[in-house]
């Protein structure tokens, strides 16, 4: 019994001290960042940051809603998207946003797909920046009142801020309703 006990702790001994099958893998170089030009809007987004918001609540101009919350963006894939998962409160219960902002197909513009927890539903708009810097995505949506066209911008993209603006449209984009502002200020370190 003694030399089973014996050969059971070598056994255990050397499968903790040699190297496994995954050794190769840790010696692999990482794989060069994303070379997508049209992300370089987003270059300067990822952090934590606080977010002052508006929100209109009804179809009443001076139905409006103001509260703060917090936004953070990471990097994924390499830096082929970002991820921003936003945490506030919306008429005074919790409000959460994820958006996932990459390029369009074929690297011809951009494209964000958004959910959140008071409609539940999944946008997916595409759009592209202007010669200012100003991203803008557009996607159309069926509403018991028809057809409705939204638009969601990124406004003054900067290292330290920048502005979303929510907008709709129901007349095909003829004439636009602000529905929402958000003012993002990078987090300072604590």
């Amino acid at each position: 019994m003694g030399s089973r006990r014996a050969c059971v702790v070598l056994v255990l001994i050397a499968a903790w001290t040699c190297p496994g099958p995954t050794a190769p893998f840790a010696q692999t170089p990482q794989a060069p960042p994303c070379q997508n030009p049209v992300l370089a809007p987003f270059a300067t987004l990822a952090g934590t940051w606080d977010v002052a918001v508006a929100s209109r609540l009804s179809g009443n101009p001076t139905d409006w809603d103001t509260t703060t919350a917090v936004s953070t963006i990471e990097r994924a894939m390499r830096d082929c998207a970002w991820i921003e998962r936003y945490e506030g409160r919306r008429r005074a219960t919790p409000f959460e946003v994820v958006r996932v902002y990459g390029s369009a197909p074929g690297h011809r513009g951009l494209s964000v797909v958004a959910a959140d927890s008071e409609h539940g539903a999944l946008y997916l708009s595409t759009g592209a920046a202007d010669s200012t810097g100003m991203v803008s995505f557009y996607t159309q949506v069926t509403t018991p009142a028809g057809e409705v066209r939204l638009r969601f911008r990124l406004l003054a993209i900067g290292a330290d801020g920048f502005t979303t603006e929510n907008h709709r449209s129901p007349d095909g984009g003829a004439t636009w309703d602000l529905t929402g502002r958000a003012v993002y200020r990078r987090r300072a370190p604590r």
